[in-house]
């Protein structure tokens, strides 16, 4: 496995040097896609419901004020450190927004992030790849924002219909960053989060090496948060449980290569269940989200 196999993104260049190209681009794609989606989405939802009128459209409205209003006000904050030059702080605040949106995985991005990077040292992957990695881990789940509240809330399982909205976020959230200049490596890694290493996942049905290797390390990583996390109808499981989890997934869902370095950084005491990081928040099934 070389570095050369990080992945190479879809998108094309920026085609412009004006600092707020890709913020507004950005937020183009948000209003085009996600608004109505949102929209839609519930709309759908609360129909199934066979709520009255009254009922079905006094709730929706006010979710969608609030996520629209909360949606606008991260992209002026965005605007404003796009203008110093300030990357980080701008991924932070679109993370601690899906966080706030999605309560099920709350700290779930931080936390995948600082481990993502533990990993990827063990594989002597270089620091460019690394910043890359972890911008990816930050955002991964940006499509979320046109999957609506009423299914990423669902504590039952979902309904084919609302797994197929659900599984739209990868390609959602790769049209939403590729063409921001600084993201344009992480987009891929967004795209291909969801990939099986035997070919099975999702978007694209990528398998092995035509996954991008930090979307391969990060499958590993985002398995281990989500299963030692609290859920709506269990308790975090343990330690070693994931663990033994993990390795039996290898092969089918997971790069034997990654597993391998993800074993030797808890060998080494680099992967363990922090509850000073915890927030005690349910997130979704690692397997299938």
């Amino acid at each position: 496995m070389t570095e050369s196999s990080y992945g190479q993104p879809l998108g094309g260049q920026p085609h412009s040097n004006d600092p707020l190209h890709g913020v507004r681009r950005l937020k183009g794609w948000v209003r085009l896609i996600v608004y109505p989606a949102i929209a839609f989405s519930a709309l759908t939802y609360h129909l199934s419901l066979d709520l009255s009128l009254l009922e079905t459209l006094v709730p929706l409205g006010v979710s969608y004020v609030i996520a629209t209003a909360a949606i606008e006000y991260t992209f002026a904050q965005i605007a404003r450190l796009r203008k110093q030059g300030v990357y980080e702080d701008i991924l932070h605040i679109l993370s601690s927004a899906l966080d706030k949106r999605d309560q099920a995985t709350g700290g779930h991005s931080r936390r995948v992030a600082e481990l993502c990077i533990v990993v990827a040292r063990q594989l002597n992957i270089n620091n460019d790849h690394l910043t890359d990695l972890e911008r990816a881990a930050i955002l991964h789940d940006i499509g979320k924002v046109a999957v609506a509240d009423a299914i990423l809330s669902k504590p039952g399982p979902l309904t084919e219909a609302e797994w197929r909205e659900m599984k739209k976020h990868p390609m959602v959230g790769y049209q939403m960053v590729k063409d921001v200049p600084f993201l344009t490596e992480a987009a891929e890694i967004i795209l291909s989060h969801h990939e099986h290493f035997d070919g099975t996942g999702y978007p694209r049905g990528f398998k092995g090496e035509e996954i991008p290797l930090g979307a391969r390390i990060f499958a590993v990583v985002d398995a281990y948060d989500a299963m030692t996390s609290d859920r709506p109808y269990r308790m975090a499981l343990p330690h070693d449980h994931a663990l033994q989890e993990i390795t039996r997934n290898v092969g089918s869902q997971f790069d034997p290569q990654v597993v391998d370095a993800f074993l030797e950084a808890e060998l080494k005491g680099l992967i363990h269940v922090d509850d000073t990081m915890r927030e005690h928040a349910p997130p979704l099934s690692y397997a299938a989200t």
